[in-house]
């Protein structure tokens, strides 16, 4: 499934609320199909459309908060989704980042590039889920849960 970006913008305004082990999940590549997940496939073969960040332990900052201090580490970055996950609460906005790329990266360049990003995230005080930086790692898209909020720039 393609999925384009003012479907992702939908998707975050106006989540689904469905059990974690229903819920729809993304690899931002081109390459799909049976080895999808397969790390190594995905570095020798996968083209990545955004970099992502998985954030379990956030306190309470707001997607607002987060979006803030994702432009005083990217300046130039135009557009990024911060949204909360199914299991956020007030108290820790666990919260997943999207920030799409202006042009594809290799499968390999992308390993480096979440690297970097993460780096960045985590001088910026925001701790981030390195499992990211694997080529094959799903990512779950936006799911309301009991507490929910997002930020779109």
């Amino acid at each position: 499934m393609w999925l384009a970006l003012d479907e992702l913008t939908s998707m975050v305004k106006n989540p689904v609320d469905v059990p974690k082990s229903e819920a729809l999940w993304a690899i931002f590549s081109s390459t799909g199909g049976e080895y999808a997940r397969e790390h190594k496939f995905q570095r020798e073969n996968g083209k990545y459309y955004a970099l992502i960040a998985d954030l379990d332990e956030v306190g309470s900052l707001t997607a607002l908060e987060i979006s803030t201090a994702l432009k005083i580490v990217f300046p130039k970055s135009t557009s990024h989704y911060i949204y909360s996950t199914k299991s956020a609460v007030p108290e820790n906005n666990k919260s997943r980042i999207i920030v799409p790329l202006s042009v594809p990266v290799s499968g390999a360049d992308y390993e480096l590039y979440q690297k970097i990003f993460n780096d960045k995230l985590s001088d910026a005080g925001i701790e981030p889920d390195r499992a990211t930086e694997r080529c094959g790692q799903l990512f779950y898209l936006p799911n309301r849960g009991a507490f929910y909020d997002f930020h779109i720039a």
